[in-house]
């Protein structure tokens, strides 16, 4: 029991259970980190890579006379889908809120628009008399 103790007690002594959880949360962060890279790399190359795996299949049942062509079209499929999953994975940048305006039948608002004012063909408020109105812009 001496030595297990020891070991223990080194164990202990070096912090090696607190190191081994820093070290697989570092690993896993930069795993997460080259997946998203290569999952924008896919997703920006997808094309491309579709088109190399299309031209390396007809090669392949060029050089075999579709003796496996079930097999290649099965290969084809999985590569192509594992690249849809990879590019899935990739890092979205998000996209700045955009401030609503108020709703139109909200207080604030002055009230409900009317389909003119809506589609922008018509002032947002009375003109105050006497002074002459612009066209609406086409």
């Amino acid at each position: 029991m001496a030595f297990a103790d020891d070991m223990k007690k080194k164990i202990d002594e070096l912090e090696l259970e607190k190191r081994l959880k820093e070290l697989v949360t570092e690993t896993d962060k930069k795993t997460s980190e080259a997946v998203e890279k290569a999952g924008g790399l896919a997703h920006e190359r997808r094309d491309e890579i579709a088109g190399w795996i299309d031209k390396a299949t007809g090669r392949i049942n060029e050089q075999t006379k579709g003796q496996y062509g079930d097999k290649v079209e099965k290969v084809r499929t999985g590569l192509l889908s594992s690249l849809e999953k990879l590019a899935a994975r990739r890092r979205m940048t998000p996209v700045a809120e955009i401030d609503a305006p108020d709703a139109p039948d909200s207080p604030d608002a002055g009230g409900p628009a009317t389909d003119a004012q809506a589609s922008g063909d018509a002032p947002a408020s009375p003109p105050e008399s006497g002074k002459p109105t612009d066209p609406p812009l086409s």
